[in-house]
Order: structure tokens, then C-alpha cells, then sequence
């Protein structure tokens, strides 16, 4: 239900994005500010609810737009930035009558111009019009409870997933499944993640990994500043930013003020504390995913003659017409096929020029008969596994590497070299099907096996000499062969949340051979989830 909900807000806010990039609003890449402001302009129609104005997407979206984002119940009073407690509003109306009111308290008293308020958000499109109709009607007892509950929400959070983990950590401290202990002692308080992040911005929490007014995500450690802020979250801290809020000058604005901190040192200790931490992955050795690529290939060929053989490098394989990439062309195995496709081709691109099938190359019978070539046998370079045995026998690729194991050997002149096997997912699956040690240790006389690693997601922590005398721990990231058949190992500092894409696209990569990593002094290591460091003696 979580993932399926989660699924429709992605694909509604995708689609808001879709339309503000084929709108010219000069609006290159959307941010999250603009995505919302459209989804609040369909929610209404296009309409002010306060104003009953019509909104054009340039008076919204433009560079001088005229509309903006308004909260319902002022954010200083509710500290509610969700998109229950927003609509929009005409930016001089806003300024300079609705002002810190709540919609009740603005126009109440304005008769029909209030009944037509009420009108036009009752006409609101979507889940959220029974709910935003509600809070533009709150007034006197009911608005003064609604706020009063304000801070026993903010502290009782009951969406599913946190229910879950309610119900799980009651079970480690004493409580019931609702977190409250058979005397009526809450054990487990389960704050919004709104609240958390309006204390990060408040303590300056943010900083300490360099993130401005925002959350910095690209760093691990993110999570135990929230842990922080959750753990200094209870009812005298929302009272205290809601103080803050509504004495701020900046209340319109999305910078929080800010709160005094617990004690005169805390900040310095706080990013004392952050620095010294050594972040934990779990490490995932379990066999699952695909064991092999889904493509059947011809046996191993010699590269040089073209025959069979059982060390061959180079395989054959079928390929429609229109799925053909534009080297393959001169990869086509027959010299009267690869012609008449490179004929046809003339230059253009396959997935093009073949999606008419009138555009196909011919090969003529000896009767006349016109034969449409549909596919074509590509030559490739690949290292490819049998499967099955006799006539049920085909080749494939193995797909991704299960590990790799290190071991080292002497050179004649006695000097120690790091050597490695990389052992695929399928191999390590046929090892553990036949009772084999998954990792093996012994790869012959003159060798002494050092440790294996398993890349991510689960990948191992190895820990490695830096430049400047000091040691240093990296979670391998993956392990990969380069052209030359080399094993190349990429690693991350532990610390890293971002995506790999990321990091190649900026440069930031870590990669080594296992002479290099030799050189480096690698050990590898387990980091328990306490940030403890030990070896991992393999």
C-alpha cells in the first residue's frame, strides 16, 4: 500500500514536471517549489480561491510571477508546511490583507465575498478539498483546540511504517504496541519529519556537513544529525519554534529562525560528535539475482580462425535488424549480409531505417523468390559459460560478479604480487549447489590466500594507506575487468550516499589495480554498527 501510494505521487509530480518543461515559461529544470505550485494550480483550477482571479501558468510560473505558494493556518502558529496546509493566493492579497490570519480570521466577517471563498475551495479538485476546506473554516474553539493538539500530533505520528516500528521498539523498552508501557508512560515517541527538519534548520544542524539551510543527502551521516534532532524533540522544543516563528521577521520566508541551543557548546560538540563517526553498511554475501545474462550465444570461436574451441574469445550471436547498433554493421558474420545491410544502412541509423520492414535487405533464391533479411549473426568478444550438456547445451554470459578472491604469489626474484579470480554470481551459485566452500582459498602451490571482497549494494570495508600517512576506510563499490583483462577494483569513502552516476559525471572516483592496492597496505576490515573497526580475518 506504502510502495503503491509512494508510486502515485512520483508519477503525478513526474508529469507536473513533464508539463512545466513544454510550457515556455523559461524554466530549464523544475525545482521541487515550482512542481508544487502547479500541482496547487490544478488542485484550484487555475482559479484564487481567495481572489477568485484566473492564474495563467506565466503568472505563476513566470519570471514575474503573481501568485504564490499561501499556508492555511499561518506556518508560524501551525508549523505545518504539507501540502494540506497550502493553497495559492494572489502575492498582494496575501501581503496585504490575509496577512498571518487564517482564512476565518480574514474574511469571516466580508459576507458574500467569503461565501464565495468557501465556494471556489469546495470546488477544489483531488483528496485534499474535504481537509482544506475544513481549515479554512476553523475559528474560535475549534481553531484554539486544533492548534493546542498541535503539539501531541507532532509527537504521536501514526502512518504506517512508523506504527510498524513503534510496535517493534515497544517491544525492546517496555511498552505496548501504541508505545505507551501498561503505568501510561509513553516509551516510544514517533515525531514528524516535518518537525525534525525545521529543528535541523533552527540549530544550525545543518552546517556541520555542509548543507547550508537544507539537509546535505550525499553524506551517510545525515541520518544521525536527524537522530539528534529527534532525540531533542518534545513538546517545550515545538512550543519553542513556534515562539520563534511567530517573532521572526522572516516568517514569510522558508529560512526557520533560530532557536537558542541546549548549551552554550553545542554545536562544536555536535560536529565533534558527527566527525567521529564511522559509518556501518551491512554486508550482503547471499547468492540471489540473476545468475546469468538472458541472451544465448554461439560457442566459444578462435578469433584468429573462426573455429570452435574451448578457449575461444569470440562468440556469434543473433540480432534483429532495427536492434543493431551502428558498429555492428561491420561485425555482421556473412560478407553478403553485412553488404546488403551496409547498403541499406547508407550511413543512417538501424533502429530507423529497418523499423519499415519494406526497408529490409533481400537475398534472392535461386527460383526468384525475394528472402527479407529480418536478422543478422553479430561477432563479439565475450567469455561465455556452458549450461546444460548435449543437445540441450547453450552459452551465455555469466552477469554480475559474486566476488573476488586475492591471494598472493611470489615473483622469480622472490617479490611478493597480488593476483585475483573473480568468480561470478553463476559460478559461486554452481559452488554452493555442489557443496563447494563458495569462496575458495586454495589456488595452487606458491600461493597464500589473503581475504575475498564483495562489491555493493553490501559491498566489504577495506582500509588503505593515504598519501598523507594516515589510514583511511572505503566500501568497495564494484569490481570489474578493464579492456586488457585487468581486475580493477572502485571504492568509496564510507561516508558517500551519492549515486555512482554521480560521481563518474563530477570525476570523483576511487580506483585501483591489486598491485596498487598491494602498495596501499589493504587490509579489509568489518566496521560493527556501533563504529567499532575490526579485522576481518578471513
Amino acid at each position: 500500500r506504502i510502495w503503491k501510494h509512494n508510486r502515485t505521487l512520483q508519477r503525478t509530480r513526474e508529469q507536473a514536471r513533464s508539463r512545466i518543461l513544454g510550457e515556455e515559461l523559461g524554466i530549464s529544470e523544475p525545482n521541487r517549489r515550482d512542481i508544487e505550485k502547479l500541482l496547487l494550480w490544478e488542485e484550484c483550477g487555475g482559479i484564487c480561491p481567495y481572489t477568485g482571479r484566473a492564474i495563467s501558468l506565466a503568472a505563476l510560473l513566470g519570471p514575474e510571477a503573481q501568485f504564490d505558494v499561501e499556508h492555511i493556518i499561518p506556518r508560524h502558529r501551525s508549523l505545518d508546511d504539507s501540502f494540506l496546509n497550502k493553497t495559492l493566493c494572489e502575492i498582494r492579497e496575501n501581503r496585504e490583507y490575509k496577512r498571518d490570519r487564517t482564512p476565518f480570521e480574514a474574511y469571516g466577517n466580508t459576507g458574500v465575498k467569503w461565501e464565495q471563498i468557501l465556494q471556489r475551495v469546495a470546488s477544489f479538485r483531488g483528496d485534499a478539498r474535504t481537509e482544506k476546506l475544513r481549515r479554512f473554516q476553523l475559528a474560535g474553539e475549534e481553531l484554539e483546540k486544533w492548534l493546542s493538539d498541535f503539539t501531541s500530533r507532532q509527537l504521536n505520528y501514526t502512518r504506517y511504517a512508523t506504527r510498524l516500528a513503534i510496535r517493534y521498539l515497544a517491544c525492546l523498552y517496555g511498552g505496548t504496541d501504541d508505545g505507551v508501557d501498561p503505568n501510561g508512560k509513553r516509551r516510544v515517541v514517533a515525531s514528524r519529519g516535518q518537525i525534525t527538519a525545521y529543528l535541523r534548520d533552527a540549530l544550525g544542524l545543518n552546517q556541520i556537513l555542509g548543507g547550508g539551510a537544507t539537509k546535505p543527502r550525499e553524506d551517510h551521516r545525515h541520518h544521525a544529525i536527524d537522530a539528534l534532532a529527534i532525540a531533542l524533540t518534545d513538546a517545550r522544543t515545538i512550543k519553542a519554534l513556534q515562539d520563534a516563528a511567530a517573532g521572526s521577521p522572516y516568517r514569510h520566508r522558508s529560512v526557520f529562525p533560530k532557536l537558542e541551543p541546549p548549551w552554550q557548546a553545542f554545536l562544536t560538540d555536535a560536529t565533534q560528535a558527527v566527525a567521529s563517526i564511522v559509518v556501518s553498511h551491512r554486508v550482503d554475501r547471499k547468492i540471489r539475482g540473476r545468475l546469468h545474462e538472458e541472451t544465448i550465444y554461439s560457442p566459444p570461436r578462435d578469433e584468429k580462425t573462426g573455429h570452435r574451441s574451448s578457449n575461444g574469445t569470440v562468440v556469434h550471436v543473433r540480432k534483429p535488424l532495427r536492434d543493431l547498433s551502428k558498429d555492428d554493421g561491420e561485425r555482421i558474420v556473412d560478407p553478403v549480409v553485412r553488404r546488403l545491410v551496409k547498403e541499406k544502412l547508407n550511413g543512417g541509423e538501424p533502429k530507423e531505417v529497418f523499423q519499415d520492414e519494406a526497408n529490409l535487405p533481400h537475398l534472392v533464391a535461386r527460383d526468384g523468390r525475394r528472402i527479407p533479411i529480418r536478422k543478422a549473426r553479430i561477432r563479439r568478444s565475450a567469455s561465455v559459460v556452458a549450461l546444460g550438456t548435449g543437445a540441450r547445451e547453450r552459452h551465455v554470459l555469466p552477469g554480475a560478479n559474486h566476488h573476488l578472491e586475492i591471494f598472493e604469489v611470489c615473483d622469480r626474484a622472490g617479490r611478493p604480487r597480488w593476483k585475483g579470480k573473480v568468480v561470478s554470481r553463476l559460478e559461486a551459485y554452481q559452488r554452493a549447489r555442489t557443496g563447494q566452500p563458495i569462496v575458495q582459498r586454495d589456488h595452487g602451490p606458491g600461493t597464500r590466500f589473503l581475504f575475498s571482497l564483495v562489491s555493493n549494494p553490501g559491498g566489504d570495508t577495506i582500509e588503505l594507506d593515504e598519501p598523507d600517512g594516515s589510514r583511511r576506510l572505503y566500501l568497495v563499490e564494484s569490481i570489474s575487468r578493464t579492456a586488457d583483462g585487468a581486475i580493477q577494483i572502485e571504492f568509496v569513502p564510507l561516508n558517500d550516499a551519492r549515486r555512482a552516476a554521480e560521481r563518474r559525471e563530477l570525476k570523483e572516483r576511487h580506483r585501483a589495480s591489486l598491485e596498487r592496492l598491494r602498495k596501499r597496505n589493504c587490509r579489509k576490515v568489518v566496521v560493527d554498527p556501533i563504529g567499532r573497526v575490526f579485522p576481518a580475518n578471513d
